[in-house]
């Protein structure tokens, strides 16, 4: 069972730090990284820690818009990129390798749907990619 790591604040997660944690999932991490700082999508980001969730999150942004949320579990890393109503159509368009349903959770009371990818290897990385790159678009 994946369970959550990076909960302490007084420990940065570097690179040495991440690796320890993802192990085998660390270099599809290092493949995503790259990929979401290259163009077409030029995205940054940035480690916090967050109280109210007690642990380290990754915020991984275009300007000031929030494109994706990352987080370190052992053994792999979870991207999470939200949409609303309006918008949550557009990503069932993308071609995607994986059935796109898969990945998003449809709880009927929640005004942001979230599209939840859980990364092990490099396979899903272009998908999360699409999703992103659509995400990006969005006004």
């Amino acid at each position: 069972m994946d369970k959550p790591v990076l909960k302490d604040p007084d420990v940065f997660p570097d690179e040495k730090v991440l690796a320890e944690h993802l192990g085998d999932a660390y270099l599809p991490f290092e493949k995503f990284m790259a990929a979401i700082s290259a163009p077409p999508l030029e995205l940054t980001y940035e480690w916090n820690y967050y109280k109210d969730g007690n642990n380290w999150l990754c915020k991984i942004s275009f300007k000031k818009k929030t494109i994706i949320w990352m987080s370190a579990w052992d053994g792999i890393f979870k991207t999470t990129l939200y949409f609303n109503q309006k918008t949550i159509s557009g990503v069932y368009n993308l071609a995607t390798s994986l059935p796109i349903e898969d990945f998003i959770d449809r709880k009927e009371s929640r005004k942001f749907i979230p599209v939840t990818f859980d990364v092990r290897d490099e396979g899903i990385i272009e998908d999360i990619l699409k999703v992103a790159e659509y995400k990006k678009s969005l006004k």
